[in-house]
């Protein structure tokens, strides 16, 4: 499995980052001969001790299409999540039948000709045009029809939020999934976890992904199989109602997709599936921006944070990517908990 350098990318994200005022209310200076197996259980980044990070890289392409059948995973075995609507679920929705709707995913590539023209090395849209850009050029994700997912979760919040056995719960999780979307209009994926407590035991964890619909409904499913004799395996299962547009939105994978997908989430709900934050959603605030930085190269960043300064926060999600000419980077999501500073 790829490794992804957390150490490198928070020295990175949070160079110069000064600290800011704690909402957080216990501290722990418990020290522990538990041994630390490698560096990932280290928390000391920049000048900052870590809580949580979690990393996630997304790379979009197009590969050739076949039909899966029969489905591998059934809805009917697995329970409802309701705390969290998907991204693609319309408010207020009535049940239709669409078991006879037809869905096609144009090829068009993207054209950001326009917008670097109109932009100076270093300057960035308005947030309305940012949205208008966005929305114009979402339509451009339909030509993928597959994504790789990277995965590096490290947790070492533990010992700070007093736990009980802290030491085994602190762990690094690394998961590698591929997700391809099929003629017959699903989404599916397999992928392995490994997971390292830093006692040395690891986990070896398969995971699956299905998205698909029957006539009335949209079913998106996550499965984890762990090893006999261990516990801790989550499965999710939401289910949203079919409306005539949103069953192909969930089937598009794509950089835009997603960026409109997570701030839609988080501005209707104060959640985003995948990367729970701590706190109410009014103590954070966002940005979402699109930038010119270099001659042919826009860079696209959508960010969430405690306060009001980012590099200040001790907490942030930041979504960013990067399009050059019409070739996309991957899609980069980091997410840092940090232990707030005693001022």
């Amino acid at each position: 499995m790829k490794k992804i350098n957390l150490l490198t990318l928070s020295i990175l994200v949070l160079s110069g980052c000064r600290f800011g005022n704690s909402s957080f209310s216990s501290t722990s200076s418990f020290s522990s001969s538990i041994p630390i197996p490698n560096d990932d259980f280290n928390p000391d980044v920049n000048g900052r001790t870590i809580l949580i990070e979690h990393i996630q890289e997304r790379q979009f392409t197009q590969t050739t299409s076949s039909t899966l059948s029969p489905l591998p995973l059934a809805e009917i075995n697995y329970e409802h999540q309701e705390e969290i609507i998907p991204a693609y679920a319309v408010a207020d929705a009535l049940v239709g039948d669409f078991s006879n709707q037809t869905l096609t995913f144009s090829n068009d590539e993207m054209d950001i000709t326009p917008t670097l023209n109109q932009l100076e090395i270093g300057e960035s849209l308005s947030l309305i045009a940012t949205l208008d850009f966005l929305n114009t050029m979402q339509p451009t994700d339909e030509r993928f029809n597959s994504k790789t997912i990277e995965t590096k979760i490290r947790n070492l919040s533990h010992v700070y939020f007093q736990s009980d056995y802290f030491w085994y719960n602190n762990y690094v999780l690394e998961e590698q999934m591929v997700v391809n979307r099929y003629d017959n209009q699903v989404l599916y994926g397999a992928g392995t976890q490994l997971k390292t407590f830093q006692t040395e035991v690891d986990i070896s964890v398969a995971i699956a992904y299905q998205l698909y619909a029957d006539a009335t409904t949209i079913y998106e499913i996550r499965d984890e199989t762990y090893p006999p004799g261990f516990f801790g395996a989550s499965d999710d299962k939401y289910q949203t109602i079919r409306t005539s547009d949103n069953f192909k939105q969930a089937l598009t994978v794509g950089p835009i997709t997603d960026i409109l997908g997570l701030r839609k989430q988080w501005m209707e709900q104060g959640e985003i599936i995948g990367f729970p934050m701590t706190q109410s959603q009014e103590v954070y605030s966002t940005s979402l921006e699109v930038r010119k930085t270099q001659a042919d190269t826009l860079t696209i960043t959508f960010a969430i944070f405690e306060g009001e300064t980012l590099n200040a926060s001790d907490e942030t999600l930041t979504v960013s990517v990067m399009i050059q000419n019409e070739t996309w980077s991957p899609l980069l999501l980091a997410y840092q908990l940090w232990q707030p500073s005693m001022l």
